[in-house]
């Protein structure tokens, strides 16, 4: 591998682990040493759909779900949730046996349900989704650029090079009502 090849391989490594834990964060962040998650935000009948403990998510659920995100919002509204519950939402049918689940090559087959764009997060827990607006409900502030660097003194005694991608950010669910909502699936 050429060096620049390398150097290529490496920050795109190093730039898909910093993506990732902004990921987590937004969805699990617990606010102390990092971002806030959207799992410390208070969720209520206002801002969310319960789904009973034994009961199947159906298309009225989801339906209850849309009514609840802003008419600002709605326009930029994108579903979040993992692959499990991509597998729960894939069987759900219309009266005429026509899947809600739209599966898009484009898109790498994740697709649309009831028309707006999915989007699958492996840190979203089991039985939830969000949907909504996502610039509107979430923010992330980066307060110094990405660093990418290396460090030779790190690894002397085998002769290694250490590199390190370092980000410096903070997030909030932003509060505003109608940007996000949840559908969560009771345990109990």
């Amino acid at each position: 591998m050429s060096i620049d090849a390398f150097e290529t391989w490496l920050v795109n490594a190093l730039v898909r682990k910093l993506r990732a834990a902004c990921d987590k964060a937004v969805i699990a962040g617990t606010g102390s040493n990092q971002p806030t998650g959207l799992n410390a935000q208070s969720w209520d009948a206002t801002n969310s759909v319960t789904v009973a403990k034994d009961a199947t998510v159906t298309y009225d659920n989801l339906v209850d779900l849309e009514a609840l995100v802003g008419e600002g919002f709605i326009t930029n509204a994108v579903w979040v949730f993992n692959r499990k519950m991509k597998a729960t939402l894939l069987k759900l049918k219309d009266d005429q046996k026509r899947p809600l689940f739209e599966r898009a090559i484009e898109d790498g087959f994740v697709g649309y349900l009831l028309g707006y764009p999915v989007r699958l997060d492996a840190n979203v827990k089991d039985g939830e989704a969000y949907f909504g607006d996502w610039k509107s409900g979430y923010v992330m502030n980066f307060a110094q650029p990405i660093e990418i660097a290396s460090s030779e003194e790190a690894g002397f005694m085998s002769g290694s090079v250490v590199y390190r991608g370092m980000a410096l950010a903070d997030g909030k669910p932003t509060g505003v009502k109608g940007a996000l909502v949840k559908l969560v699936q009771a345990t109990a």
